[in-house]
């Protein structure tokens, strides 16, 4: 089995919730496993943290993003051939759930990329499965938290209540992606031009491109989301410059693909394979 190769970033992220969310990675049994942590605030106390647990740890004299931080730890780790986990500092995963993704992931080499089902601390699903927006779709998100595309998309996984997984779905929301060293090889990194927000997007569709996405929701993890960019200015014009970044390379208007792999999902949103 390959190495697993768990890429986080980080901006003055709470040790103690840190120290939880990585609490699997000595629970993980026959498979080395590497922590890569890029630090974009040279936080001295996550610096002291990465030391005590033997994490490797980055940082850099000024905030490169989030896409960039994730790129730096695939760049230090790549020659490895590793599976990734690229994570959020929010996400909470069982030792068990992690090698059960992984394994599912390497069955076929078509497979991307997979992400888990991600819940609620009540136990609530996350609506991470989306339609590719158009430039209407992200405002009503934006602004009036929105989004009857993602609430179809998950009617529909929800009816098929014995499939544990689908492939393709348009988007899935990348707070925890697993995906492998010949993927990203194959399709780049991150975007570097993205500073926050709305690189995932990007990156899920080249990866999409080329491979299956699997959206695994017979494997959920507790998500303790923050919209954060409601809530701070700067962050909110962050990320505002991130969707028109998107739309200047995708399209607005004659984002013909955008349109196809929307109709596909919707016509025939499953595609089965036997194991």
């Amino acid at each position: 089995m390959n190495t697993l190769v768990i890429s986080l970033v980080s901006y003055n992220s709470n040790i103690s919730e840190l120290s939880k969310v990585l609490f699997f990675v000595k629970k993980i049994k026959k498979m080395k496993v590497k922590v890569c942590i890029f630090d974009n605030a040279k936080q001295k106390s996550l610096s002291r943290f990465c030391k005590k647990n033997r994490y490797n740890y980055f940082a850099s004299d000024k905030n490169i993003g989030f896409g960039n931080g994730h790129n730096y730890n695939i760049r230090n780790t790549i020659n490895i051939n590793p599976i990734y986990l690229i994570l959020n500092p929010d996400i909470y995963l069982k030792p068990n759930d992690v090698v059960s993704c992984i394994n599912f992931l390497r069955k076929k080499k078509s497979y991307g990329l997979l992400s888990p089902m991600l819940v609620n601390i009540d136990g609530s699903t996350q609506q991470i499965c989306r339609a590719i927006p158009s430039l209407l779709n992200f405002i009503l998100r934006f602004f009036f938290n929105y989004d009857k595309y993602s609430t179809k998309i998950h009617q529909k996984i929800d009816s098929l209540k014995k499939c544990k997984f689908i492939l393709n779905v348009p988007f899935i929301h990348g707070a925890c992606y697993f995906t492998k060293a010949e993927v990203i090889k194959k399709v780049g990194t991150y975007d570097k031009n993205f500073f926050l927000y709305v690189e995932d997007l990007d990156w899920y569709r080249r990866i999409s491109e080329k491979f299956d996405t699997i959206y695994f929701k017979s494997i959920k993890v507790t998500h303790v989301h923050n919209r954060s960019s409601h809530k701070n200015l700067r962050i909110f014009i962050m990320h505002l410059k991130s969707i028109l970044y998107y739309y200047s390379k995708w399209g607005i208007i004659f984002d013909f693909k955008r349109k196809l792999i929307n109709r596909k999902f919707f016509n025939q949103f499953i595609k089965k394979i036997k194991n």
